[in-house]
């Protein structure tokens, strides 16, 4: 019999912040092969998978530990897969650069990068999160044959874009991400790379289950949608913002699905 206490399958989801990471992860762990944590490395605390918290294995190690020996706790994190023959997490950006270099050069470990199309929505939902304290939001949902989301949360939250930080982060996460794509090319390892636009679509699931051999099986998504749709609802300088910018492409981000 296989010890399950070595998983045949470990993964990590690289993603920037603000990018569909906590959903995708939600998803993944609603799946009866997989356990997937969500932010193990986060400087302010230690964020296992939703059905393992404020349980005896979330008590097991502290921040403190975790930050000593960095890779004894993904050791520790990898054999206590619950049973689970896939297990993994998610990091964004460089929460540990040890952890980051170390999965990157594994080939082992298999890389699932996440990204968001409208870096706009990126930008602004960083905003809320950092203005409402929120930066994970999660509903009460069974299993479901097929994935569904939750209904959007508060619209009502207003924050000011400055344009020369929106393009510092845009730089940010385009350096963060060219930087992963670039190291694991030239290591020549497999990737699977996802939108979170095309998250809950059938080809992409199909995908997923095949990267990291699983069997396909219908996922629920515990995240909850936390802003509109329409940039406008929640940009308080929305049209001046639109006559400062001259990139097009921002200019279309601003004004995805606007009404």
């Amino acid at each position: 019999m296989r010890d399950y206490k070595t998983p045949h399958c470990r993964f990590i989801i690289l993603a920037a912040p603000r990018s569909g990471s906590n959903m995708l992860s939600s998803m993944l762990n609603s799946h009866p092969s997989v356990l997937c944590h969500h932010e193990l490395y986060n400087p302010e605390g230690i964020h296992y998978a939703l059905s393992l918290r404020n349980t005896e294995f979330s008590l097991a190690i502290n921040q403190q530990q975790r930050d000593k020996d960095p890779l004894g706790f993904l050791a520790r994190t990898w054999a206590h897969a619950q049973g689970m023959p896939c297990v993994g997490f998610k990091m964004t950006h460089k929460q540990n650069q040890q952890v980051f270099d170390y999965a990157l050069n594994d080939p082992s470990i298999k890389k699932i990068v996440l990204h968001r199309n409208n870096q706009v929505k990126v930008h602004v939902s960083k905003l809320i999160a950092e203005k409402n304290g929120i930066w994970e939001s999660y509903g009460l949902q069974e299993h479901a044959p097929t994935v569904r989301t939750l209904p959007i949360g508060n619209t009502s939250t207003q924050v000011t874009v400055e344009l020369t930080k929106l393009e510092q982060d845009i730089a940010m996460n385009r350096a963060f991400y060219q930087e992963i794509t670039d190291r694991l090319t030239q290591s020549k390892q497999p990737y699977l790379k996802l939108e979170y636009e095309t998250l809950t679509q059938q080809d992409t699931l199909e995908k997923l289950f095949y990267f990291l051999a699983i069997a396909p099986h219908a996922l629920t998504t515990r995240s909850q949608k936390q802003n509109p749709t329409d940039l406008k609802h929640n940009i308080d300088n929305f049209s001046a913002l639109l006559r400062q910018v001259q990139d097009d492409e921002l200019y279309r981000q601003l004004t995805d699905n606007i009404t």
